[in-house]
């Protein structure tokens, strides 16, 4: 009878597996909280037709996390290190973080990536000594016509132009140096220079006075 029972029950088992799930601890969890937030992330470009492509790397995976791409539901399965590629400019993305053991089902981590703005007219021969100007910046979102933007530029190097008014004088000559000098000179100090003067007029007003004397 036993015999009976054992085999009904084996039988029982191999017909319907049951799935026995392992527990989640909330320190297991915390601990994975924890560690994710370790996780960093820098990202590369090339350049291709007229736009940039670029690519991110996660680090310090530890070999314990799963990455969701959430713009396409892909996940992500890799050791230390996880490099995903082919990403627009200008976009922003997000990736969750989830652990890779009985925890799997729980996010510990969601990451917002903003790739750049690419402009494609950054290197067009109109900003040749202009980089600086927004239109010519290589992170700069630009959304107009090549009409547009060839328009835009001209009418910024003409604003940056001297004007007439603004151009400098022409350079002194030696004499107006000279002049201006004696003059500021003269204006400066002419207290001590008076007396002298002064004097040197009486005396020589005395002199003559006394040689008309004599004569």
């Amino acid at each position: 009878m036993k015999k009976v029972y054992f085999l009904s029950f084996l039988l029982i088992v191999i017909l319907f597996p049951s799935r026995i799930k392992a527990y989640c601890s909330d320190d297991m969890l915390n601990n994975y909280v924890t560690l994710s937030n370790n996780i960093n992330y820098y990202y590369t470009y090339k350049e291709s037709n007229d736009t940039a492509i670029f690519n991110i790397t996660f680090n310090n995976l530890y070999g314990r996390f799963v990455i969701e791409n959430t713009s396409d539901g892909n996940l992500y399965y890799k050791g230390d290190n996880l490099t995903i590629n082919n990403f627009k400019s200008g976009k922003e993305y997000v990736f969750n973080v989830y652990p890779s053991n009985v925890c799997s089902d729980r996010k510990v981590r969601t990451i917002h990536v903003k790739f750049p703005n690419y402009n494609k007219y950054y290197k067009n021969e109109l900003c040749n000594g202009i980089e600086k100007y927004k239109l010519c910046q290589k992170w700069q979102e630009v959304n107009i016509s090549l009409d547009k933007f060839e328009k835009q530029v001209d009418e910024y190097k003409e604003s940056i132009k001297p004007s007439i008014e603004e151009q400098p004088e022409e350079t002194e000559t030696l004499l107006q140096k000279v002049r201006y000098y004696l003059i500021k000179i003269y204006t400066s100090y002419y207290f001590i220079f008076l007396p002298f003067i002064i004097i040197s007029l009486v005396i020589i007003i005395y002199k003559l006075d006394q040689k008309d004397r004599i004569l």
